[in-house]
């Protein structure tokens, strides 16, 4: 079965800092204070071709330079991450970033087959201030695993 998921991660109030760059960026509320908003195919598409390249200096193979840029601004009134991960059958990968005040305070992470805990997206919420309840972790508590497509989310 496949997973896949791209997307940024903030309180609110960072996230529609960067929504207001462009109407296809929708925020979707999650737990704790938390939301997300999903890097979309029908988002991905409307970047500019030019701008629709990813950095090599880091291990992500969908965050656009727009993308980033955008979040960077925002991480000026706080933290934003960025999340990314494929899974086919059980094999595939997790990356993450965060950034506070225009620059990475964790990460950039790139993951296979680590424990759950130490994984990269549920690192960086850890850092955030997410908080796993009972016997889930971060991913979990805050229900990332609901759709197992990022376009998933906004057809809700």
């Amino acid at each position: 079965m496949t997973y896949t998921l791209q997307a940024l991660i903030a309180r609110e109030e960072v996230l529609r800092v960067v929504s207001e760059q462009n109407v296809l960026m929708l925020i979707i509320p999650l737990k704790q204070n938390v939301g997300m908003l999903p890097i979309t195919s029908t988002l991905r598409k409307s970047l500019d071709e030019d701008e629709s390249r990813f950095h090599e200096e880091h291990p992500f193979h969908r965050l656009f330079s727009t993308v980033q840029k955008n979040a960077l601004n925002a991480s000026s009134i706080g933290r934003i991450a960025y999340i990314e991960a494929e899974f086919f059958g059980g094999i595939g990968y997790q990356s993450a970033i965060l950034w506070e005040d225009g620059k990475a305070i964790l990460g950039p992470f790139l993951a296979q087959n680590l424990p759950l805990p130490e994984m990269p997206i549920n690192r960086v919420l850890r850092e955030m201030g997410v908080i796993a309840s009972d016997q889930i972790d971060e991913f979990d508590t805050l229900g990332l695993g609901i759709h197992r497509e990022t376009d998933k989310w906004l057809s809700d």
